[in-house]
């Protein structure tokens, strides 16, 4: 169960604003943010496949990356990220064309690596993309 801070920190951002305002997050913290968070990718094949992505949905994902390290990956969660199994989350992008996901796991050192990005077309994740993101997280699991 989240505190109440957490909450008034969520809705200080932009996109989760209910009334649209754009209030600045460092306006409501008292306490210094963490922002030790980085996000990167696995390697270029997943640079790719973010670069496939339709631009709305590749803005998307820029934006939740920048919440990530604005507030710290324990600040964020639904509608932005959620778990999938094991060590595997999801970042959740909906734009004009659809739906996509990309893949992480977290790593020391306060890291996201993106192991997978690619259009959702099922309602649920299909299980080969998930087996495919496992099997790319172990190079950076180990």
């Amino acid at each position: 169960m989240q505190d109440a801070g957490a909450d008034e920190l969520l809705w200080s951002c932009p996109l989760a604003s209910p009334l649209g305002r754009f209030v600045s997050i460092y306006q409501i913290c008292d306490t210094p943010l963490p922002v030790d968070w980085t996000i990167e990718t696995l390697n270029t094949t997943v640079d790719k496949e973010l670069a496939a992505l339709p631009i709305d949905m590749r803005a998307r994902f820029v934006r939740i990356c920048e919440l990530i390290e604005a507030v710290g990956l324990e600040r964020v969660g639904a509608p932005y990220v959620r778990h999938l199994t094991g060590p595997l989350w999801e970042m959740r992008m909906k734009g004009r064309d659809g739906i996509s996901r990309a893949l992480y796991v977290t790593v020391q050192g306060k890291r996201v690596v993106v192991v997978r990005a690619f259009i959702k077309k099922t309602r649920q994740t299909p299980r080969q993309e998930i087996d495919l993101a496992l099997r790319r997280a172990k190079e950076v699991l180990q």
